[in-house]
Protein backbone atom coordinates (compact mmCIF):
# COMPACT_ATOMS: atom_id res chain seq x y z
CA UNK A 1 0.00 0.00 0.00
CA UNK A 2 0.99 3.38 -0.77
CA UNK A 3 2.12 5.55 1.92
CA UNK A 4 0.32 7.96 0.02
CA UNK A 5 -2.78 9.50 2.09
CA UNK A 6 -4.63 9.98 -1.24
CA UNK A 7 -6.43 6.75 -1.29
CA UNK A 8 -7.66 6.99 2.03
CA UNK A 9 -9.25 10.18 1.37
CA UNK A 10 -11.23 8.66 -1.04
CA UNK A 11 -14.89 9.32 -0.33
CA UNK A 12 -15.99 5.49 -0.78
CA UNK A 13 -13.42 4.30 1.68
CA UNK A 14 -14.31 6.47 4.22
CA UNK A 15 -18.04 5.57 3.84
CA UNK A 16 -17.07 2.34 3.96
CA UNK A 17 -14.56 2.80 6.99
CA UNK A 18 -17.56 4.76 8.92
CA UNK A 19 -20.00 1.94 8.31
CA UNK A 20 -17.47 -0.69 9.77
CA UNK A 21 -16.46 1.58 12.59
CA UNK A 22 -19.88 2.84 13.61
CA UNK A 23 -20.95 -1.04 13.33
CA UNK A 24 -18.51 -2.35 15.56
CA UNK A 25 -18.74 0.39 18.14
CA UNK A 26 -22.36 -0.24 18.86
CA UNK A 27 -21.16 -3.94 18.88
CA UNK A 28 -23.13 -4.69 15.46
CA UNK A 29 -22.17 -7.32 12.91
CA UNK A 30 -21.18 -5.63 9.61
CA UNK A 31 -20.26 -7.33 6.38
CA UNK A 32 -18.09 -6.04 3.99
CA UNK A 33 -16.52 -7.31 0.63
CA UNK A 34 -12.67 -9.04 1.90
CA UNK A 35 -10.82 -6.73 -0.30
CA UNK A 36 -12.92 -3.58 2.14
CA UNK A 37 -12.06 -5.24 5.59
CA UNK A 38 -8.30 -5.72 3.98
CA UNK A 39 -7.64 -1.55 2.85
CA UNK A 40 -9.32 -0.80 6.47
CA UNK A 41 -6.83 -3.14 8.07
CA UNK A 42 -3.89 -1.45 5.59
CA UNK A 43 -5.45 2.07 6.69
CA UNK A 44 -5.28 1.18 10.45
CA UNK A 45 -1.42 0.33 9.85
CA UNK A 46 -0.63 3.09 8.19
CA UNK A 47 -1.65 4.91 10.99
CA UNK A 48 0.31 2.64 13.94
CA UNK A 49 -3.21 1.56 14.58
CA UNK A 50 -2.26 -1.74 15.58
CA UNK A 51 -4.54 -3.05 18.07
CA UNK A 52 -7.82 -1.95 15.73
CA UNK A 53 -6.12 -3.69 12.60
CA UNK A 54 -5.44 -6.94 14.42
CA UNK A 55 -8.98 -6.76 15.47
CA UNK A 56 -10.25 -5.73 11.76
CA UNK A 57 -8.03 -9.05 10.17
CA UNK A 58 -9.80 -10.93 13.30
CA UNK A 59 -13.22 -10.44 12.29
CA UNK A 60 -13.15 -10.43 8.79
CA UNK A 61 -11.72 -13.99 8.82
CA UNK A 62 -14.85 -15.26 10.41
CA UNK A 63 -16.49 -13.94 7.16
CA UNK A 64 -14.26 -14.27 4.86
CA UNK A 65 -12.01 -17.11 6.14
CA UNK A 66 -9.97 -18.18 2.85
CA UNK A 67 -9.42 -15.00 1.68
CA UNK A 68 -5.40 -15.21 0.49
CA UNK A 69 -4.98 -11.08 1.53
CA UNK A 70 -6.41 -11.09 5.01
CA UNK A 71 -4.48 -14.55 5.60
CA UNK A 72 -1.66 -12.57 4.39
CA UNK A 73 -2.41 -9.59 6.67
CA UNK A 74 -2.39 -12.03 9.83
CA UNK A 75 1.04 -13.53 8.98
CA UNK A 76 2.41 -10.29 8.71
CA UNK A 77 1.05 -9.46 12.05
CA UNK A 78 2.81 -12.92 13.25
CA UNK A 79 5.91 -11.80 12.11
CA UNK A 80 5.63 -8.18 13.67
CA UNK A 81 5.13 -10.10 16.65
CA UNK A 82 8.74 -12.04 16.17
CA UNK A 83 6.34 -14.87 16.02
CA UNK A 84 7.49 -16.65 12.31
CA UNK A 85 6.44 -20.15 13.20
CA UNK A 86 2.83 -19.46 13.47
CA UNK A 87 3.54 -16.92 10.19
CA UNK A 88 4.62 -19.58 8.40
CA UNK A 89 1.23 -22.12 9.67
CA UNK A 90 -0.69 -19.04 8.24
CA UNK A 91 1.33 -18.91 4.77
CA UNK A 92 0.66 -22.60 4.31
CA UNK A 93 -3.30 -22.98 4.72
CA UNK A 94 -2.78 -20.38 1.55
CA UNK A 95 -4.67 -22.42 -1.32
CA UNK A 96 -2.99 -20.02 -3.95
CA UNK A 97 0.32 -19.91 -3.62
CA UNK A 98 1.02 -17.54 -7.01
CA UNK A 99 -1.17 -14.86 -5.92
CA UNK A 100 0.35 -11.64 -5.56
CA UNK A 101 0.24 -10.88 -2.04
CA UNK A 102 0.85 -14.42 -1.13
CA UNK A 103 3.86 -14.02 -3.13
CA UNK A 104 5.22 -11.21 -1.28
CA UNK A 105 4.84 -13.09 1.99
CA UNK A 106 6.99 -15.62 1.08
CA UNK A 107 9.68 -13.09 0.00
CA UNK A 108 9.47 -11.54 3.52
CA UNK A 109 9.45 -14.63 5.23
CA UNK A 110 13.19 -15.45 3.53
CA UNK A 111 13.98 -12.21 4.76
CA UNK A 112 12.91 -12.32 7.73
CA UNK A 113 15.12 -15.46 7.75
CA UNK A 114 18.06 -13.84 6.81
CA UNK A 115 17.95 -15.94 3.29
CA UNK A 116 18.48 -12.82 1.10
CA UNK A 117 19.93 -14.78 -1.42
CA UNK A 118 16.91 -16.86 -1.76
CA UNK A 119 14.68 -13.90 -1.64
CA UNK A 120 16.81 -12.56 -4.38
CA UNK A 121 15.97 -15.54 -6.76
CA UNK A 122 12.56 -15.68 -5.79
CA UNK A 123 11.55 -12.10 -6.13
CA UNK A 124 13.21 -12.41 -9.67
CA UNK A 125 11.65 -15.32 -10.93
CA UNK A 126 8.01 -13.77 -9.70
CA UNK A 127 8.21 -10.34 -10.64
CA UNK A 128 9.98 -9.34 -14.22
CA UNK A 129 7.85 -8.23 -16.56
CA UNK A 130 7.62 -4.76 -16.60
CA UNK A 131 4.94 -3.93 -19.38
CA UNK A 132 2.32 -1.60 -17.89
CA UNK A 133 1.23 0.39 -14.54
CA UNK A 134 0.49 -2.93 -12.39
CA UNK A 135 4.03 -3.94 -13.32
CA UNK A 136 5.03 -0.91 -11.92
CA UNK A 137 3.23 -1.36 -8.61
CA UNK A 138 4.93 -4.29 -8.11
CA UNK A 139 8.04 -3.29 -8.95
CA UNK A 140 7.45 -0.49 -6.00
CA UNK A 141 5.71 -2.97 -3.37
CA UNK A 142 9.35 -5.54 -3.57
CA UNK A 143 11.12 -2.54 -3.29
CA UNK A 144 9.31 -1.44 0.04
CA UNK A 145 9.78 -4.54 1.53
CA UNK A 146 13.28 -5.22 0.69
CA UNK A 147 13.31 -1.62 2.47
CA UNK A 148 11.42 -3.01 5.46
CA UNK A 149 14.26 -5.20 6.02
CA UNK A 150 16.44 -2.57 5.57
CA UNK A 151 18.34 -3.41 2.36
CA UNK A 152 18.49 -0.34 0.43
CA UNK A 153 21.01 -2.37 -2.24
CA UNK A 154 18.71 -4.54 -2.81
CA UNK A 155 16.04 -2.11 -3.25
CA UNK A 156 17.99 0.32 -5.63
CA UNK A 157 18.17 -2.68 -8.04
CA UNK A 158 14.65 -2.57 -8.38
CA UNK A 159 13.73 1.14 -8.10
CA UNK A 160 16.29 1.30 -10.88
CA UNK A 161 13.99 -0.68 -13.21
CA UNK A 162 11.73 2.34 -13.35
CA UNK A 163 14.86 4.80 -14.31
CA UNK A 164 13.86 5.97 -17.56
CA UNK A 165 10.02 5.00 -17.14
CA UNK A 166 8.16 8.15 -17.90
CA UNK A 167 5.87 8.34 -15.02
CA UNK A 168 5.22 10.65 -11.73
CA UNK A 169 4.44 9.01 -8.80
CA UNK A 170 4.99 9.87 -5.36
CA UNK A 171 5.29 6.87 -4.01
CA UNK A 172 8.26 5.76 -6.25
CA UNK A 173 9.99 9.22 -4.87
CA UNK A 174 9.35 8.46 -1.46
CA UNK A 175 10.91 5.24 -1.56
CA UNK A 176 13.67 6.54 -3.42
CA UNK A 177 14.11 9.13 -0.29
CA UNK A 178 13.97 6.14 1.99
CA UNK A 179 16.92 4.20 0.20
CA UNK A 180 18.96 7.11 -0.24
CA UNK A 181 18.39 7.67 3.48
CA UNK A 182 19.27 3.74 4.52
CA UNK A 183 22.39 4.10 2.14
CA UNK A 184 23.83 7.32 3.79
CA UNK A 185 23.19 9.47 0.96
CA UNK A 186 21.57 12.43 2.63
CA UNK A 187 21.23 15.23 -0.13
CA UNK A 188 19.86 12.79 -2.10
CA UNK A 189 17.41 11.61 0.15
CA UNK A 190 16.28 15.25 1.09
CA UNK A 191 16.04 15.59 -3.04
CA UNK A 192 13.96 12.84 -3.66
CA UNK A 193 11.55 13.67 -0.76
CA UNK A 194 11.12 16.92 -2.29
CA UNK A 195 9.92 15.63 -5.49
CA UNK A 196 7.48 13.53 -3.74
CA UNK A 197 6.15 15.82 -1.47
CA UNK A 198 5.61 18.21 -4.96
CA UNK A 199 3.56 15.82 -6.24
CA UNK A 200 1.54 14.33 -2.78
CA UNK A 201 2.62 17.15 -0.10
CA UNK A 202 0.47 15.60 2.29
CA UNK A 203 2.64 12.15 2.59
CA UNK A 204 3.25 12.23 6.10
CA UNK A 205 5.77 9.34 5.59
CA UNK A 206 7.62 11.25 3.25
CA UNK A 207 7.84 14.03 5.49
CA UNK A 208 8.97 11.73 8.06
CA UNK A 209 12.00 10.34 6.09
CA UNK A 210 12.59 14.33 5.03
CA UNK A 211 13.21 14.86 8.53
CA UNK A 212 15.44 12.27 9.20
CA UNK A 213 17.49 13.13 6.20
CA UNK A 214 17.80 16.72 7.57
CA UNK A 215 18.56 15.36 11.03
CA UNK A 216 21.85 13.54 9.48
CA UNK A 217 22.71 16.55 7.70
CA UNK A 218 22.68 17.84 10.93
CA UNK A 219 19.75 20.34 10.05
CA UNK A 220 17.86 20.26 13.43
CA UNK A 221 16.03 23.13 12.70
CA UNK A 222 14.93 21.89 9.42
CA UNK A 223 14.39 18.36 10.78
CA UNK A 224 12.33 19.99 13.59
CA UNK A 225 9.61 21.47 10.72
CA UNK A 226 9.42 18.20 8.28
CA UNK A 227 8.58 16.64 11.47
CA UNK A 228 6.29 18.98 12.38
CA UNK A 229 4.67 18.46 9.13
CA UNK A 230 4.54 14.68 9.26
CA UNK A 231 2.96 14.89 12.75
CA UNK A 232 0.22 17.16 11.92
CA UNK A 233 -1.28 14.58 9.32
CA UNK A 234 -0.20 11.61 11.61
CA UNK A 235 -0.47 13.08 15.34
CA UNK A 236 0.92 9.82 16.71
CA UNK A 237 3.96 9.37 13.97
CA UNK A 238 6.14 7.48 16.04
CA UNK A 239 9.24 8.04 13.95
CA UNK A 240 8.56 12.09 13.36
CA UNK A 241 8.15 12.37 16.74
CA UNK A 242 11.69 10.50 18.02
CA UNK A 243 13.63 13.00 15.27
CA UNK A 244 11.27 15.90 16.39
CA UNK A 245 13.03 15.22 19.89
CA UNK A 246 16.38 13.84 19.50
CA UNK A 247 16.71 17.56 16.91
CA UNK A 248 15.80 19.28 19.80
CA UNK A 249 18.23 17.65 22.39
CA UNK A 250 20.62 18.58 19.99
CA UNK A 251 19.51 22.11 20.03
CA UNK A 252 20.01 21.30 24.22
CA UNK A 253 16.67 22.19 24.42
CA UNK A 254 15.87 20.27 26.99
CA UNK A 255 12.73 21.35 28.33
CA UNK A 256 11.37 21.12 25.15
CA UNK A 257 12.18 17.99 24.62
CA UNK A 258 10.84 16.99 27.78
CA UNK A 259 7.47 18.49 26.69
CA UNK A 260 7.23 16.51 23.57
CA UNK A 261 8.00 13.05 25.40
CA UNK A 262 5.64 13.93 28.42
CA UNK A 263 2.23 13.84 25.77
CA UNK A 264 3.60 10.64 24.31
CA UNK A 265 4.60 8.56 27.20
CA UNK A 266 1.04 9.24 28.97
CA UNK A 267 -0.48 7.42 25.78
CA UNK A 268 2.64 5.02 25.11
CA UNK A 269 4.97 4.44 28.06
CA UNK A 270 6.96 1.27 27.22
CA UNK A 271 8.94 2.97 23.93
CA UNK A 272 12.69 2.67 25.85
CA UNK A 273 13.94 5.11 23.52
CA UNK A 274 11.51 7.90 24.99
CA UNK A 275 12.22 7.19 28.49
CA UNK A 276 15.33 6.90 28.30
CA UNK A 277 16.05 9.84 26.27
CA UNK A 278 13.59 12.22 28.83
CA UNK A 279 15.37 10.91 31.24
CA UNK A 280 18.96 12.01 30.45
CA UNK A 281 16.76 15.95 29.86
CA UNK A 282 15.61 15.37 33.04
CA UNK A 283 18.74 15.17 33.92
CA UNK A 284 19.94 18.41 31.98
CA UNK A 285 17.27 20.20 33.58
CA UNK A 286 18.56 19.22 37.02
CA UNK A 287 15.27 17.19 37.75
CA UNK A 288 16.74 14.47 38.86
CA UNK A 289 13.96 12.77 40.99
CA UNK A 290 11.33 12.86 37.89
CA UNK A 291 14.50 11.32 35.71
CA UNK A 292 14.85 8.37 38.15
CA UNK A 293 11.09 7.29 37.28
CA UNK A 294 11.72 7.59 33.49
CA UNK A 295 15.19 5.68 34.16
CA UNK A 296 14.32 2.87 36.39
CA UNK A 297 11.40 2.17 34.15
CA UNK A 298 13.72 2.18 30.55
CA UNK A 299 15.60 -0.25 32.56
CA UNK A 300 12.94 -2.63 33.55
CA UNK A 301 11.71 -2.53 29.51
CA UNK A 302 15.58 -3.06 28.12
CA UNK A 303 15.44 -5.29 25.16
CA UNK A 304 17.29 -8.12 26.65
CA UNK A 305 20.94 -8.67 26.06
CA UNK A 306 20.77 -5.19 24.74
CA UNK A 307 24.64 -3.58 26.44
CA UNK A 308 24.00 -0.47 25.04
CA UNK A 309 20.94 0.51 26.00
CA UNK A 310 21.96 -0.51 29.68
CA UNK A 311 25.09 1.56 29.47
CA UNK A 312 23.42 4.69 28.62
CA UNK A 313 20.58 3.71 31.47
CA UNK A 314 23.16 3.11 33.75
CA UNK A 315 25.55 5.98 33.34
CA UNK A 316 22.11 8.60 33.69
CA UNK A 317 20.90 6.64 36.98
CA UNK A 318 24.12 7.75 38.16
CA UNK A 319 24.25 10.95 37.39
CA UNK A 320 20.16 10.99 39.06
CA UNK A 321 21.71 9.49 42.12
CA UNK A 322 25.18 12.07 42.15
CA UNK A 323 22.30 15.00 41.88
CA UNK A 324 20.59 13.88 44.65
CA UNK A 325 23.88 13.37 46.86
CA UNK A 326 23.05 9.48 47.19
CA UNK A 327 27.10 8.44 46.76
CA UNK A 328 26.11 5.00 47.48
CA UNK A 329 23.69 4.63 44.91
CA UNK A 330 25.37 6.18 42.28
CA UNK A 331 28.79 3.93 43.01
CA UNK A 332 26.33 0.57 42.57
CA UNK A 333 25.22 2.32 39.05
CA UNK A 334 28.93 3.08 37.97
CA UNK A 335 29.69 -0.84 39.22
CA UNK A 336 27.26 -1.77 36.41
CA UNK A 337 28.21 0.39 34.11
CA UNK A 338 31.52 -0.91 34.31
CA UNK A 339 30.51 -4.38 34.43
CA UNK A 340 28.58 -3.93 30.97
CA UNK A 341 31.83 -3.06 29.55
CA UNK A 342 32.03 0.51 29.94
CA UNK A 343 34.40 3.06 30.68
CA UNK A 344 36.12 1.65 34.40
CA UNK A 345 37.62 5.32 34.99
CA UNK A 346 33.88 6.74 35.57
CA UNK A 347 34.32 4.54 38.86
CA UNK A 348 37.71 5.98 39.45
CA UNK A 349 35.61 9.09 39.25
CA UNK A 350 33.24 8.63 41.65
CA UNK A 351 36.04 7.01 44.04
CA UNK A 352 37.36 10.26 44.48
CA UNK A 353 34.31 12.06 44.83
CA UNK A 354 33.33 10.03 47.72
CA UNK A 355 36.44 10.08 49.34
CA UNK A 356 36.26 13.72 49.38
CA UNK A 357 32.91 13.83 50.25
CA UNK A 358 33.62 11.59 53.42
CA UNK A 359 36.65 13.33 54.44
CA UNK A 360 39.16 11.02 53.16
CA UNK A 361 40.84 13.81 51.54
CA UNK A 362 44.70 12.32 51.30
CA UNK A 363 42.96 9.26 49.61
CA UNK A 364 41.33 11.20 47.46
CA UNK A 365 43.76 13.15 45.99
CA UNK A 366 45.76 9.92 45.38
CA UNK A 367 43.04 8.81 43.71
CA UNK A 368 42.96 11.90 41.94
CA UNK A 369 46.65 11.63 41.15
CA UNK A 370 46.45 8.11 40.15
CA UNK A 371 43.19 8.66 37.98
CA UNK A 372 44.59 11.76 36.03
CA UNK A 373 47.88 9.81 35.08
CA UNK A 374 46.49 6.41 33.96
CA UNK A 375 46.60 7.07 29.84
CA UNK A 376 43.93 4.27 30.27
CA UNK A 377 41.69 6.32 31.24
CA UNK A 378 38.78 8.41 28.81
CA UNK A 379 39.71 12.13 28.19
CA UNK A 380 36.97 13.28 29.51
CA UNK A 381 37.20 11.60 32.82
CA UNK A 382 40.11 13.34 33.22
CA UNK A 383 38.99 16.68 32.37
CA UNK A 384 35.48 15.83 34.44
CA UNK A 385 38.34 15.72 37.43
CA UNK A 386 39.48 19.18 37.39
CA UNK A 387 35.67 20.21 38.16
CA UNK A 388 35.83 17.81 41.36
CA UNK A 389 39.48 18.95 42.47
CA UNK A 390 37.87 22.63 41.62
CA UNK A 391 35.15 21.87 43.64
CA UNK A 392 36.38 20.43 46.57
CA UNK A 393 39.15 23.33 46.85
CA UNK A 394 41.91 21.85 44.55
CA UNK A 395 41.56 24.47 41.91
CA UNK A 396 45.36 25.12 41.44
CA UNK A 397 46.41 21.16 40.87
CA UNK A 398 43.26 21.12 38.73
CA UNK A 399 44.60 24.21 36.67
CA UNK A 400 47.78 22.70 36.47
CA UNK A 401 46.17 19.14 35.16
CA UNK A 402 44.00 20.83 32.27
CA UNK A 403 47.63 23.01 31.55
CA UNK A 404 49.48 19.92 31.25
CA UNK A 405 46.55 18.58 28.75
CA UNK A 406 47.21 21.40 25.90
CA UNK A 407 48.22 19.52 22.41
CA UNK A 408 46.19 16.18 23.50
CA UNK A 409 44.27 15.01 20.24
CA UNK A 410 40.86 16.45 19.99
CA UNK A 411 40.93 18.05 23.41
CA UNK A 412 40.22 21.35 22.56
CA UNK A 413 36.70 20.20 20.83
CA UNK A 414 36.65 18.27 23.95
CA UNK A 415 35.80 21.50 25.98
CA UNK A 416 39.53 22.33 27.54
CA UNK A 417 38.80 25.99 27.20
CA UNK A 418 35.48 25.47 29.03
CA UNK A 419 36.97 23.30 31.55
CA UNK A 420 39.94 26.23 32.12
CA UNK A 421 37.63 28.56 32.41
CA UNK A 422 35.56 27.00 35.34
CA UNK A 423 38.56 26.27 37.09
CA UNK A 424 39.82 30.09 36.51
CA UNK A 425 36.43 31.21 38.19
CA UNK A 426 37.32 29.37 41.07
CA UNK A 427 40.28 31.00 41.43
CA UNK A 428 39.59 34.40 40.23
CA UNK A 429 41.30 35.12 37.80
CA UNK A 430 39.44 36.98 35.95
CA UNK A 431 41.37 37.63 32.72
CA UNK A 432 42.29 34.59 32.47
CA UNK A 433 38.83 33.28 32.99
CA UNK A 434 37.33 35.90 30.26
CA UNK A 435 40.31 34.94 27.76
CA UNK A 436 39.07 31.13 28.10
CA UNK A 437 35.61 31.72 28.24
CA UNK A 438 35.95 33.61 24.71
CA UNK A 439 38.28 30.80 22.90
CA UNK A 440 35.50 28.04 24.90
CA UNK A 441 32.49 29.79 23.32
CA UNK A 442 34.19 30.04 20.27
CA UNK A 443 35.63 26.42 19.88
CA UNK A 444 33.25 24.31 22.28
CA UNK A 445 29.66 26.28 22.78
CA UNK A 446 28.11 23.03 23.99
CA UNK A 447 29.93 22.08 26.43
CA UNK A 448 30.30 25.51 27.58
CA UNK A 449 26.92 25.87 27.92
CA UNK A 450 26.95 22.29 29.90
CA UNK A 451 29.09 24.05 32.63
CA UNK A 452 28.23 27.66 33.09
CA UNK A 453 23.87 27.39 32.22
CA UNK A 454 23.90 28.13 35.88
CA UNK A 455 25.99 31.02 35.64
CA UNK A 456 24.28 32.50 32.93
CA UNK A 457 21.32 30.99 32.70
CA UNK A 458 18.85 31.72 29.64
CA UNK A 459 21.72 32.79 27.68
CA UNK A 460 23.63 31.43 24.70
CA UNK A 461 27.24 30.61 24.87
CA UNK A 462 27.49 33.63 22.68
CA UNK A 463 26.29 35.59 25.02
CA UNK A 464 28.38 34.76 27.90
CA UNK A 465 31.47 36.94 27.63
CA UNK A 466 29.35 40.25 27.45
CA UNK A 467 27.72 38.25 30.69
CA UNK A 468 30.73 38.08 31.99
CA UNK A 469 32.01 41.55 31.79
CA UNK A 470 28.56 43.22 33.02
CA UNK A 471 28.52 40.66 36.62
CA UNK A 472 32.47 42.26 36.99
CA UNK A 473 31.72 45.64 36.29
CA UNK A 474 28.50 45.94 39.12
CA UNK A 475 30.96 43.56 41.39
CA UNK A 476 28.46 40.77 41.10
CA UNK A 477 29.72 38.13 43.58
CA UNK A 478 28.98 35.47 41.52
CA UNK A 479 32.43 35.56 39.66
Amino acid sequence: MSSSTSYYNDPEFKRVLRRYEEARAGGQSVYLDADDFADIVDYYLSRDRLDEADSCVAYALTLHPDHTRLLVQLAKKYIDEGNIQEAQNVEASIHDAEDYNAKLLHAEILLYNFEFEKADSFLNESFTALNDLDDIDDVLDVAALLLDYEQPKRAAFWLAKLKDMKFDRAYYYYLLSLCHLQSGRYDDSVAAANQCLDLDPYDGACWGVLASAQFEKQEYRKAIDSADYALAIWPHDVSALRVKAKSLYELHDYAAVHEVLSSELKRCDSDVDFLLLDGTCLNALARPEEALVCLKKAGSLSPGGSTDYLLDIYQQLAYAYSQLGDDAETLSCLEQVVRLGGDASLLDLQHVHNDFADGREQEALQRAVDLFNDKQADLSVRLHLSLVLSDYGYAEMASRMLESLEGEDGIVGMGLYAYRAYVCRKLGHAGEFLRFLEKACELSPDRTRDLFQNVFPGLAPSQYVAAARKQMAEGDGAF
